[in-house]
């Protein structure tokens, strides 16, 4: 029998407790699901797919193993019963070694292990597991390729070792493990690059996860650094420092990481490092990278700009013996990294960052937006009273402005942070929303080199004085993209639930998104588009989504035709939610223009019933009075019994599936078709 485990089967064939956990899958297994184990013919895929659920309900660290390289690897084994290795895998994980065991199962190499080495591992594991006392027993494991296989053997081979190994006075194996307790530690541990690269790892894996970034940027950046053709143009205490740097910038041992840097924003940062060591030598870098208070301070922003300005000044004879007793000041701690970074900005060549001016003045701009100047753009003006407001606020922005205007970016994001780690437990003040607004105005100064003039920042004022959302006219040039962005950015900071961002076309909607992506990145607000047809779940997961209305609108319907999860659901909110805010653009494409281009989503049907329209129609034909339809128990009974004997019962187990509402739908259509409709009146 074939059996297929589509949409409809997901519900037939999987448990209530296996579809939760299909639904938080992604990533490579995500697609070995639905593209693979759930439309195979054979019965034993469909096993093997339980079977897999199973094991990743069991624990978060084989949850982490489904986005990776582990089940992918493990299914494409030769082994003739793939099923026992799985079976044994389960009964790891449900005596509560499933993290042991999946730390054993990872590596520092570029090259994942081999399918045949996971059914072994997994072999060695199984037998192990019956002389470990209790989960707690066990508090670190090496990798299979770094100690844990000899370890394995070694336990199979004598298991009255095992204690041995776990003496609190013994030497530190590959079961007994002491991560630095902090990253000054980590500093001063004097080892080669492979040695730090591993305490780095387990000094990652002792931190909380909202202490730091998720591991597995930490390993590509890791392997980015051995393997990279540029990288090894650094020597090995280049490559030292920079980790330390990675480090400082991403993680806290005592207070949460806000800035969720992506992987590619520290490649970024890796590669300004190398640009470092060919343009002004490695004790540049290497003076840079292990300054005591670099480990204290600094966001990624400042760190870039930092590297950025000394690789200019040493393009520039005059100032390389000034900045290079800077660096030396640094290095020893005479001076920390906000005073470095200072003299930097003052001795870097003047900007185009435009001045804390206004210019258009207030008595020119309010009677534009109250009508009164008789503007033939401005049809609906803003009523006297909100109109009041905004120009009250507008004032205090602009004080709160002039304060900051000398503020770098990190010292902004610290301000912001403030503001967005209260609104998490209670409603954040007026005031607080107009810090924002100078926040942002001044952040986009800094990152665009545009300083949002006073039209664009009373559109956004007003906005946010009707609080169920209002209509904005702006006129073609006034900036309406920098309008979106700092209207979302104080949105973004009042509440951490996920907002949208909607376009009339894909390409404004990636353009923004990309251009927007950083200046978010650095408060700490993740950003991402869903402009493909068939966008990953993964691309769901930020606080601010971009798209047109037909991507969210495709995006809706596939999460309840495929049954699969796609937006994130805010804690205490209903499932159907799907978003806090949103901001559209070109409203009027979306109300007029497109009105009635609306997205349409169809799937092809687990169970075909185009065979039964022609009994049904010859059955009406025979059995129904032309002047009236009268339905009763009796004829829709003979009706099933007519479908039943049909094509020889070829569809008697379909027949007894009809019920009786759907058996009364057809024949009443049927009798319309045949008596009530008439050709070239009707149709």
């Amino acid at each position: 029998m074939s059996i297929r485990c589509t949409a409809f089967g997901i519900e037939s064939y999987l448990t209530e407790r296996q579809q939760n956990t299909y639904s938080h899958i992604n990533g490579r297994i995500q697609k070995l699901f639905s593209e693979n184990l759930f439309l195979s013919d054979a019965p034993q895929d469909l096993e093997t797919a339980k079977l897999l659920l199973d094991i990743i309900e069991c624990c978060d660290k084989c949850r982490e193993a489904a986005g990776e390289d582990f089940f992918p690897a493990l299914l494409d084994s030769r082994a003739d019963d793939i099923k026992a290795s799985l079976k044994k895998l389960l009964a790891i994980v449900q005596n509560g070694f499933g993290g042991i065991f999946f730390e054993c199962a990872s590596t520092q190499k570029n090259q994942y292990y081999s399918a045949d080495t996971l059914v072994e591992m997994i072999g060695l594991f199984h037998q192990v597991v019956p002389h470990f006392p209790e989960p707690s027993f066990l508090k670190r494991f090496s990798p299979y390729d770094q100690g844990g296989k000899a370890v394995l053997l070694q336990v199979i081979k004598n298991p009255n070792d095992l204690a041995d190994l776990f003496k609190k006075d013994a030497a530190p194996s590959a079961l007994h493990l002491h991560p630095p307790q902090s990253l000054k530690s980590l500093m001063q541990t004097t080892v080669s690059f492979e040695q730090m690269k591993s305490e780095a790892i387990r000094y990652l894996t002792s931190l909380d996860e909202k202490n730091r970034l998720p591991i597995e940027i930490y390993l590509r950046l890791f392997r980015h650094l051995q393997g990279n053709f540029k990288c090894k143009k650094l020597n090995n205490l280049e490559k030292k420092g920079v980790i330390a740097l990675l480090l400082a910038i991403t993680t806290n041992d005592k207070n949460s990481v806000l800035n969720r840097h992506t992987t590619e924003d520290l490649q970024d940062l890796v590669n300004k490092a190398i640009d470092i060591h060919e343009q002004c030598g490695e004790e540049v870098l290497i003076s840079f990278c292990w300054a005591p208070d670099l480990q204290n301070t600094a966001s990624l922003d400042e760190v870039i700009r930092a590297l950025e300005h000394i690789k200019s000044s040493y393009q520039d004879f005059a100032q390389v013996t000034e900045i290079t007793n800077l660096l030396t000041a640094f290095s020893v701690n005479k001076i920390g990294f906000v005073e470095l970074l200072k003299t930097l900005d003052t001795n870097a060549p003047a900007s185009n960052m435009r001045e804390i001016e206004d210019k258009i003045s207030l008595e020119a701009l309010f009677p534009r937006f109250a009508g009164s100047a008789k503007d033939p753009d401005v049809v609906f003006p803003l009523p006297l009273q909100v109109l009041q407001k905004v120009k009250e606020q507008y004032k205090i922005v602009y004080e709160y402005c002039k304060r900051w205007e000398s503020l770098r970016i990190g010292e902004l994001v610290s301000l912001a942070n403030e503001i967005s780690l209260k609104a998490q437990n209670s409603a954040v003040s007026e005031d607080d929303v107009l810090r924002l607004v100078a926040i942002g105005r001044l952040a986009i100064r800094i990152e665009f080199q545009i300083y949002p003039h006073n039209t664009q920042v009373c559109v956004v004022l007003a906005q946010l004085n009707y609080p169920n959302g209002v209509v904005a006219q702006v006129k073609t040039g006034e900036g309406k993209s920098k309008v979106a962005t700092l209207l979302a950015f104080v949105l973004a900071n009042k509440s951490s639930s996920q907002g949208h961002i909607i376009s009339s076309a894909r390409s404004l909607s990636i353009r923004d998104q990309r251009e927007h992506a950083n200046f978010f990145r650095i408060f700490g607000i993740k950003t991402s588009h869903i402009c493909e047809d068939t966008r990953d779940a993964n691309y769901f997961q930020a606080q601010i989504l971009y798209g047109t209305a037909t991507d969210f609108e495709f995006s809706v319907m596939r999460e309840m035709l495929f049954f699969k999860k796609l937006f994130p659901v805010q804690a205490g909110t209903k499932a159907e939610k799907r978003f806090d805010w949103v901001i559209v653009d070109e409203i009027d494409n979306l109300t007029i223009d497109t009105a009635l281009s609306g997205a349409r989503l169809s799937s092809s049907t687990e169970v075909a019933y185009d065979w039964v329209y022609v009994p049904i129609l010859e059955f009406a034909k025979e059995n129904l009075m032309p002047e009236k339809f009268i339905s009763s128990s009796a004829i829709l009974s003979k009706l099933r019994n007519y479908l039943r004997e049909y094509s020889g019962g070829k569809f008697l187990h379909f027949a007894d599936r009809f019920s009786d509402k759907k058996l009364n739908g057809w024949l009443t259509s049927a009798h319309t078709a045949l008596f009530v409709y008439e050709e070239k009146r009707a149709f």
